[in-house]
């Protein structure tokens, strides 16, 4: 590759015309997302040297106690249906997360492939923000939130 990740990374956040915040520490940015279905945020964590980049979304409202275990019913359904990342929920502090990652190692079209996982990740946190608002927030079960979703 002849531009680093971080920078494919940067301009393909400018191509969505995204607002984001470049933590160099961390090699990481911060997205705020607005959705159809609600909004949450993006951490897009890269690794130079592995060739590596983690897209993780994150939902702003934390998981009521009471609905966990319908929420882990939810997102066991969820991602049932895709092969490629994950949703996952921390069961002690209620955060719920969806995780791509992808290694870009010999990959002759980096850029795409960033475009692509960052697209993936919108529209599948998207596509599952209201089914997760519903089960947490209602008495709908989660195998209806997930027909519905």
């Amino acid at each position: 590759m002849t531009k680093s990740i971080a920078q494919i990374v940067t301009t393909e956040l400018q191509n969505f015309d995204f607002k984001f915040k470049y933590v160099e520490t961390y090699n990481m940015f911060e997205i705020p997302v607005l959705g159809k279905n609600g909004n949450w945020n993006i951490a897009i964590q890269v690794d130079e040297d592995a060739e590596f980049v983690t897209v993780t979304s994150t939902s702003p409202v934390l998981a009521i106690d009471s609905k966990k275990l319908m929420l882990c019913e939810l997102i066991t359904r969820i991602n049932q249906d895709h092969s490629y990342g994950h949703f996952s929920i921390d069961l002690s502090t209620g955060i719920i997360s969806l995780n791509l990652s992808s290694n870009l190692m010999g990959n002759i079209l980096p850029e795409n492939h960033i475009q692509q996982l960052i697209s993936a990740s919108i529209n599948r946190f998207d596509k599952y923000f209201a089914a997760i608002m519903k089960v947490n927030f209602s008495d709908l079960p989660a195998c209806l939130a997930y027909l519905e979703s």
